[in-house]
């Protein structure tokens, strides 16, 4: 009876995973749809050069202080192993973005029997504009903190929630922590909260065994991440007391929830209501166990996280806040598990004493499906086609100077500051000189001053070229200009 009702059930993993294969070949099928923006191509200036490993460090000590250098570190010999286009740089983003789901789904397998929350996990973690966005197509480190937030909420419900640790279970912990923290200091942060969580635990639980190896291992990883933050505050070689956004108002808390939960605002109100009619079920019915240690945990993650953004940004340093929506890859993995229970408990509680559960929760997973795609379709086709480099894309100039041959030329800001130094290299080497075009820097007007047709990039030339020189020229098109009198 029992093998019987387990084939019956088998049909939500398969859709969960069918999910993940659908999504991920449409993915890995549009990455040449999107162009790099200003901070992936500092990406690309970092790694391109034949540096030294210490030059690297280097730059992220000095230059590139507000981002800690694994996934750079990383990036640097992948780019040297694949050709130079977008599919295969990014191609990582996705396998880091699934393995993070699949440590999810692993997680979920370890403390419920309920197959039904595996498919509500899929199905918002990729039918999610942001995740697109954001994540998976962006040449940063986003994915990567992704996946190794998973694996950490992983191996935390196999050493402190189920309690069946192996000898190197700690460790294991320890070097994901480790991990993290030196891929995003946001990362840190969440490494910080899962560390707590863990004490708490077994503060509760007045659990002594283990307990040497569990500090030794967990604590060492921020030792060596506060190193590294001291040793990048005290080598920077720019201010970042105002990089960063202004202070955040309730439009700006509203964005990062809708964010983190896709962008979707349907979805997101539904999402939270879900969340907390859930929560108030689990309170009234005393439901405990080992899934109800998970969803508080991730709970408290999440808003620990939220909240300690929230704080610094708005109160303790408004110039220099740091609520950033991207920044919050760290609780995705949390707040998907959250909405997934919420959706099978709450489905599953209105036919828990029949034999319609599996029916219900199959209705509810199409009707989210339906939410997911139709209420987010137009930001999903946006993650999927958007240019969001500023001013013209490499494609229109590819096509002018096409058109044109050696009669026009490309010309590029000269950039001030050492970030804006960066990003037009990582620019005109991955755009331009990998392909055989040549880039003049705006100061270099005696270069092509004779040619007849220019494209500037970024557009408006008029905001940083000569005034006398510009008057030669007339605009025929947005970023595209042709000499005044020119036949």
């Amino acid at each position: 009876m029992n093998e019987v009702r387990k084939s019956k059930l088998a049909w939500q993993e398969i859709a969960a995973y069918a999910v993940i294969a659908v999504m991920s070949v449409l993915i890995m099928f549009n990455f040449d749809e999107n162009t790099f923006w200003y901070d992936e191509c500092c990406t690309i200036s970092f790694i391109r050069l034949p540096r030294s490993f210490s030059d690297l460090i280097s730059i992220f000590l000095k230059d590139e202080v507000t981002n800690p250098p694994l996934y750079d570190i990383f990036l640097y010999f992948w780019y040297r192993l694949v050709p130079h286009d977008q599919t295969c740089l990014l191609f990582p983003n996705l396998l880091f973005y699934d393995c993070g789901l699949f440590f999810l789904i692993k997680t979920v397998k370890r403390i419920s029997e309920d197959k039904n929350i595996t498919l509500f996990l899929s199905m918002s973690a990729l039918i999610n504009s942001f995740a697109l966005r954001s994540v998976i197509f962006e040449l940063r480190s986003y994915a990567l903190l992704y996946m190794f937030a998973s694996i950490l909420i992983y191996l935390f419900v196999i050493n402190e929630i189920c309690k069946r640790p192996g000898k190197l279970s700690h460790f294991m912990q320890g070097g994901v922590m480790l991990c993290i923290s030196m891929t995003h200091y946001f990362g840190l942060l969440f490494a910080g909260t899962i560390f707590l969580s863990a004490l708490i635990l077994r503060i509760i639980r007045k659990e002594k065994k283990g307990t040497l190896s569990f500090l030794v291992s967990q604590i060492f990883p921020f030792i060596l991440a506060g190193a590294w933050l001291v040793a990048a505050m005290l080598k920077k070689e720019k201010s970042v007391a105002t990089f960063w956004v202004a202070p955040p108002g309730l439009k700006d808390i509203i964005g990062v929830i809708n964010s983190v939960l896709g962008r979707n605002e349907i979805f997101t109100v539904i999402s939270c209501v879900a969340i907390l009619a859930y929560l108030i079920c689990m309170m009234i019915r005393k439901v405990r166990g080992e899934a109800f240690v998970l969803f508080i945990t991730a709970l408290s993650c999440s808003m620990a996280v939220f909240l300690a953004d929230l704080v610094y940004s708005a109160f303790i340093n408004p110039a220099g806040g740091l609520f950033v929506p991207r920044y919050f890859v760290a609780v995705m993995p949390c707040v998907q598990l959250l909405t997934a229970f919420s959706f099978s408990g709450l489905t599953g509680g209105f036919c828990e004493k029949t034999k319609k559960k599996t029916a219900v929760c199959a209705v509810a997973a199409a009707a989210i499906a339906v939410i997911l795609i139709a209420g987010g379709a137009k930001r999903i086709y946006e993650a999927f086609n958007e240019y969001i480099n500023e001013g013209l894309s490499a494609e229109e100039i590819y096509e002018f100077m096409d058109e044109h041959g050696d009669e026009a030329a490309t010309v590029v800001k000269e950039r001030d500051g050492v970030m804006d130094a960066y990003a037009a290299d990582g620019w005109i080497e991955y755009y331009f000189r990998e392909r055989g075009r040549k880039v003049y820097s705006s100061d270099d007007t005696d270069q092509y001053s004779d040619r007849k047709y220019l494209a500037f990039f970024p557009q408006d030339p008029e905001e940083y070229m000569d005034e006398d020189f510009m008057s030669g020229y007339t605009e025929i098109e947005r970023g595209f200009y042709m000499k005044r009198n020119a036949k």
